[in-house]
């Protein structure tokens, strides 16, 4: 009687290969846009632009999206055509145009991963905060299509300087909000900027992305914990005033962890906050507040007369907040009518970061 033997891998027939590979593949849901936690560097070139990257597979910092299947990503070329093909087949009709990611290997060899650079969230986790590269043009950021472009068209208006074929612009850059970032805030705008920290480095994009007529990337903010609600009939909950609508997010993000979807910066009523949510409410108010007394920032802002020709600042217009579904909280039902309500609470009702203008 023949002795049971176990063929190699690679002698394996290719159709039996495939169908173990597929079966490897960790189940995607439709409608997930991916949330990639990324570095940046400037670009060795006169235009000087941000060079986006993933870190190596093994930096514990990164929860990534694409991670999930880091090992089939890497393991040999068969194994990758089948991740792509897997992820085209989830993403193909609501993710546009598509690149191949690099994966800075740190003991291991580099890789890639594919990625969607106009709907996926790209979240800095930089290990030098200290980029400026001094304006608007520069701030533009992209990633290296490791693979070749899927389309001929998908990296419009990039510098002449690059070649259309490998960089593609991103549309989506994100920050992770840390309580950290109410602490030690400096007096003036001018000197956050300068700071070399996550809120230093969003404050400078901000401020850049200000001036640009066409910033051509939206600001994100990813609170993984503080609290927001939902009100059916103004849409995402804004606080006392039910004639200001925001439209239920259809779209969700997810992580290697779980799913986001996106919530109004105004999160909530304040009289229903806890003390970790209050904390993101503190870090904005006082970034409004450095912002309206920036010259810089208002020089051009002839709109407003209110606060002696100040311009207000208003972080609401220049990043947007994704949240987890699972912090959701019940409606706040307390009557805040401003003509039933003690003068009192107008100060915790109306906090500087509810305030419009």
């Amino acid at each position: 009687m023949a002795t049971p033997s176990l063929h190699r891998f690679p002698d394996l027939p290719t159709e039996l290969r495939l169908q173990i590979w597929n079966s490897a593949c960790i189940p995607r849901r439709p409608n997930r846009y991916a949330v990639h936690y990324i570095d940046v560097e400037k670009e060795d070139s006169l235009s000087g632009h941000l060079k986006l990257f993933h870190r190596g597979f093994g930096d514990e910092e990164t929860k990534s999206a694409c991670l999930i299947d880091a090992g089939l990503w890497t393991a040999c070329r068969e194994s990758r055509d089948v991740m792509t093909k897997q992820w085209l087949a989830i993403h193909s009709e609501s993710s546009g145009t598509w690149a191949k990611m690099l994966i800075r290997g740190n003991r291991e060899k580099n890789g890639q991963c594919v990625v969607s650079p106009f709907r996926d969230m790209l979240c800095l986790k930089a290990r030098d905060w200290n980029i400026n590269p001094g304006s608007s043009r520069a701030w533009q950021m992209f990633i290296i299509n490791t693979g070749g472009p899927s389309d001929p068209n998908q990296s419009p208006n990039v510098p002449e300087t690059y070649h259309p074929k490998q960089y593609c612009r991103i549309s989506n850059i994100a920050f992770e909000f840390d309580p950290s970032w109410v602490a030690d805030f400096p007096e003036t705008y001018e000197d956050l900027m300068k700071e070399a920290s996550p809120r230093g480095f969003l404050s400078r994009l901000m401020y850049y992305r200000l001036h640009d007529n066409e910033p051509g990337f939206k600001i994100w903010l990813i609170d993984k914990d503080t609290q927001w609600s939902w009100n059916p009939g103004w849409g995402i909950h804004r606080g006392l005033r039910p004639d200001q609508t925001v439209d239920f997010p259809v779209d969700r993000f997810s992580d290697y962890e779980g799913d986001y979807l996106e919530a109004n910066l105004v999160l909530r009523c304040k009289l229903c906050a806890n003390e970790r949510s209050g904390i993101l409410d503190d870090s904005l108010n006082k970034v409004c507040w450095l912002g309206a007394d920036c010259r810089d920032i208002n020089r051009n802002d002839d709109s407003s007369e209110l606060w002696g020709g100040m311009a207000i600042y208003d972080i609401n217009e220049q990043a947007r907040l994704l949240v987890r579904p699972g912090n959701q909280v019940e409606l706040c039902t307390t009557d805040h009518n401003l003509d039933n309500r003690s003068p009192d609470l107008d100060l915790d009702l109306y906090s500087d970061s509810d305030m419009e203008f």
